[in-house]
């Protein structure tokens, strides 16, 4: 099972495990490490677009340089996309199967990317939706 944190880099990159969906909320709202955004990016193979939702390269590169955590906001943001691309590699059982399936158009989605309506938390919500019933053999 793919985990959220892994996605984010990990005790390497969080500098402590995430164990209950309390300490992730907990570490969202302290905020979480920049360098997760960079983890985040080449595990997902995020475009500079997707990125950009989160946080402005020019912010990012601030953060990074400073060592210095996201805001809360960002963290959310940052969170949503990593527990979405999560459950996408949970439901299709294969870490690329899962980035293909984020990039292609989809007919649940009027034509629109699951990764392009993600940014939004009613998006993340219809694309889970979709991603449930894709693991419970539902064609999506």
């Amino acid at each position: 099972m793919t985990t959220i944190a892994e996605l984010l880099g990990g005790g390497k990159v969080l500098s402590a495990k995430v164990k209950s969906e309390i300490e992730l909320i907990d570490m969202v709202q302290a905020g979480v490490p920049a360098a997760a955004v960079q983890w985040l990016v080449e595990s997902l193979e995020l475009s500079p677009e997707v990125t950009a939702s989160i946080i402005s390269r020019r912010t990012l590169e601030r953060r990074l340089k400073m060592n210095r955590s996201l805001t809360g906001d960002e963290s959310d943001r940052l969170v949503r996309i990593a527990r979405i691309g999560a459950l996408a590699i949970d439901a299709f059982g294969d870490r690329r199967k899962a980035i293909t399936w984020m990039n292609r158009p989809n007919r649940a989605l009027q034509g629109k990317t699951p990764i392009s309506v993600i940014s939004t938390d009613p998006g993340a919500q219809f694309v889970e939706r979709i991603l449930g019933r894709i693991e419970h053999g539902v064609f999506s």
